[in-house]
C-alpha cells in the first residue's frame, strides 16, 4: 500500500506520497513509485493514486480521457461523466474490477485529482467527493488525517506533507522511504527525505 496525501492551500493543491512498495510482509523501497503515486497528465491535472499497479496504470495509459478540460475547470460532472465510465470500462476488459460481497464491481484503487484549486477524490465504488481542504488515501490515511488535525494552521504545505508521512511511517509498516512532492502549479515532482522535523 502506499499514503498518498493531497492539501488545498489558497489556489494551489499541494501533493506528497511515500516511495514504498509493500508486497507481503516485505518492504522495497523504489525510486519509480514518483511515476505512478503523483502523476501529471497534463492540462494541469494531477492525480494521486494507491492501490494495485496494475490498475493504476490504465489511468496514467490513457491522458487523453482528459482532454475535454483543455480550457474548463475540473468537475465533478466531467469525472464522472467522462473519466469514471471509461476508466470502469478500461479496467473490465483487463478484469481488473473487485467484486464485492454483493456482488458490485469496485475499483482496486483510490484515486486523488486535482486542477489548479479544484480537489476530489474518487472512492473504490465510482463515488466523486470535492474536497475542501486535505485528503489522504491508502493504507496510513488515518495517521494522516490525525496529524492535519493537531497541527494546522499549515505555514509551509511541503514541510508539512513530509511531517505527515515521517508521523505515519512510525506507525504504519507499509508506508515508508523517501518522499515525493508536486503541486498544481508547478507540476514538478520534488523529492525529500522523509524526516519529522517540527
Amino acid at each position: 500500500m502506499s499514503l498518498v496525501i493531497a492539501i488545498k492551500h489558497g489556489e494551489i493543491v499541494y501533493f506528497g506520497a511515500d516511495t514504498q512498495t509493500t508486497i507481503g510482509d516485505g518492504k522495497i523501497f523504489s525510486s519509480f513509485e514518483e511515476e505512478y503515486k503523483i502523476i501529471s497528465l497534463g492540462h494541469g491535472i494531477v492525480v494521486g493514486l494507491s492501490g494495485y499497479v496494475s490498475s493504476i496504470q490504465q489511468i496514467t495509459f490513457h491522458p487523453e480521457w482528459f482532454d475535454g478540460l483543455e480550457n474548463q475547470p475540473l468537475s465533478k460532472k466531467y469525472l464522472v461523466t467522462e473519466v469514471l465510465p471509461k476508466l470502469f470500462k478500461e479496467l473490465k476488459s483487463y478484469d481488473q474490477l473487485t467484486t464485492t460481497s454483493n456482488g458490485a464491481k469496485t475499483l482496486s484503487m483510490s484515486i486523488i485529482i486535482a486542477k489548479r484549486d479544484k480537489l476530489f477524490r474518487i472512492y473504490d465504488s465510482g463515488a466523486v467527493v470535492e474536497i475542501p481542504e486535505f485528503v489522504a488515501i491508502g493504507s496510513g490515511q488515518s495517521y494522516a488525517l490525525a496529524f492535519y488535525r493537531i497541527h494546522k494552521p499549515i505555514k509551509d504545505v511541503n514541510q508539512f506533507i513530509v511531517n505527515a508521512i515521517a508521523f505515519t511511517d512510525e506507525y504504519v509498516n507499509s508506508v515508508g522511504g523517501q518522499v515525493t512532492l508536486m503541486d498544481t502549479d508547478t507540476l514538478k515532482i520534488e523529492k525529500r527525505n522523509s524526516q519529522l522535523c517540527l
